[in-house]
């Protein structure tokens, strides 16, 4: 492998030391990867003739390396089998094993040189491991029993490689550096093995439990029961959204103490006239639309936390996924539109958070742009066949637009109409009179969530797509869970 260094520019354009942003004014680049050996992002620039030092270019690429957001190498690969690595001086130099091979090559670096063929999975090290086949059996000043050795990669970079000498023995080589990352991240794969296994215990026990609706109240606060969705709370209590928790996978609302409704009810009354004087905020701590904790916060700083252990314990193995960085969340069920807007608890409204909604209401087949999301809804959780949907869209991640949708091609869907005519009542009634946006598609719109125009005009062929889709889509799926 040819490795050089250079002053001079590398193309009429390139220097050593430009910045991304320099490249980017002259060349279009697209996101390769991150060597964390070298704490480095690598680009793919495409050029505009194949051809660099007079060979032609594989895809008429070349890969560029960025350090500190500074261009310091550059490599090529040619369609002859040969490659090129540039480097800046300032760079240093590769940790060059020999044949052909240094620490930190890639699957395809190594394998335009070597015939590689899988081996298996190293899960300590959650690394691929794999045979090379060596020209003759030397390497690294050793004489090797054959000419196949083992070459390991982590994170799609080579640490470490291992061959069986000639006179007994072995020959294990490997970079300390990777060696350290590769270790950490198996360690990390033997959690979310662990806590994926306590998730089906989880999900099988959930699986399991008898549907009962008796109640189970907080106490401190009237009216409110543990398990109880937002759906039903803001049925009593004036709440403001404010964040989604990763860390218990839960969502977050805040009493809205100077607000709240005005009731006849005395425990609830003299609840909120008590804890307006008495207390900052109050905050209802909900995983999988279920109330399982609530956090109060008393003027002086002072918190009170009320938890329900069977709910808080599964929102703190959901949240085990996200500080794992993967690994696999309970099953969950979604709330049924159809069945909120008929009993008067459907919970949209305008501006209301992607993150939110899409908590409460299942979101399939979506778009996402720059600035706009489109998701389509199903009415209920078991399709039927010539059933209306919703279109939702979201501006800069805030409910702007609600479409109500038949399919007017598919068969028998007069049996739909009731839906149709219900939920034209409930989103009118909610959102005011409708705007038909064509044959069968009645459409609300927020006239205060400000939305890019620009964008969504170009988005309208996908909408329209989408539109058209999801029925058929939305009744495959029916079909195929019942073949299930």
């Amino acid at each position: 492998m040819a490795v050089a260094s250079a002053e001079r520019d590398i193309l009429a354009d390139l220097k050593w030391g430009m910045t991304y942003d320099e490249i980017k004014a002259i060349y279009p680049l697209v996101y390769n990867n991150y060597l964390s050996e070298e704490d480095s992002n690598t680009y793919w620039l495409k050029l505009e003739e194949p051809y660099l030092k007079g060979k032609e270019v594989v895809n008429g690429r070349i890969l560029l390396y960025m350090k500190g957001n500074k261009l310091y190498r550059i490599t090529a690969d040619f369609t002859d089998g040969t490659d090129l690595v540039i480097q800046s001086e300032a760079a240093g130099k590769l940790k060059y094993i020999g044949e052909n091979l240094y620490w930190g090559a890639s699957y395809a670096q190594v394998s335009r040189f070597y015939k590689l063929k899988y081996k298996e999975h190293d899960s300590t090290k959650n690394s691929s491991v794999y045979y090379l086949t060596l020209p003759k059996q030397d390497f690294n000043g050793e004489k090797l029993k054959s000419q196949q050795i083992l070459v390991y990669f982590w994170n799609d970079q080579l640490y470490k490689i291992v061959a069986e000498k000639q006179n007994g023995g072995m020959l294990v080589l490997q970079d300390d550096f990777l060696l350290k990352k590769a270790a950490a991240q198996g360690a990390l794969n033997e959690e979310r093995n662990t806590h994926n296994e306590a998730v089906a215990k989880m999900n099988a026990a959930i699986a399991a439990e008898t549907v009962t609706d008796k109640k189970q109240l907080v106490g401190l606060i009237p009216d409110l029961y543990w398990g109880e969705s937002i759906n039903d709370i803001v049925k009593d209590f004036a709440v403001k959204y404010t964040e989604r928790y990763y860390g218990e996978n839960a969502l977050i609302y805040e009493l809205d103490l100077e607000n709240q409704y005005e009731k006849k009810d005395k425990a609830y009354n003299n609840f909120i006239k008590t804890f307006q004087h008495n207390t900052a905020k109050i905050y209802l701590y909900l995983w999988h639309n279920q109330l399982y904790k609530i956090k109060l916060i008393y003027s002086g700083e002072t918190e009170q936390i009320l938890t329900n252990e069977k709910l808080a314990e599964r929102a703190a193995l959901d949240g085990e996924a996200y500080k794992l960085g993967g690994g696999d969340l309970l099953k969950r069920t979604y709330r049924e539109v159809y069945a909120d807007a008929v009993n008067d608890k459907l919970y949209m409204y305008w501006g209301q958070p992607f993150k939110e909604l899409s908590e409460i209401y299942e979101l399939r087949w979506g778009i996402v742009w720059h600035t706009i999301y489109i998701f389509s809804v199903s009415l209920s959780d078991v399709y039927e066949k010539g059933s209306p949907y919703l279109v939702v869209m979201f501006s800069n991640e805030q409910l702007y637009k609600i479409m109500l949708c038949f399919d007017e091609n598919i068969e028998d869907r007069e049996q739909g109409h009731a839906y149709y005519e219900i939920m034209q009542e409930v989103l009118t009634e909610k959102f005011g009179k409708p705007d038909i946006y064509k044959n069968d598609i009645l459409m609300w719109q927020s006239k205060t969530v400000s939305v890019d125009k620009k964008e969504e005009t170009f988005l309208k062929i996908y909408l329209d797509e989408s539109i058209r889709r999801t029925a058929h889509s939305l009744a495959d799926e029916a079909e195929w869970a019942k073949e299930k």
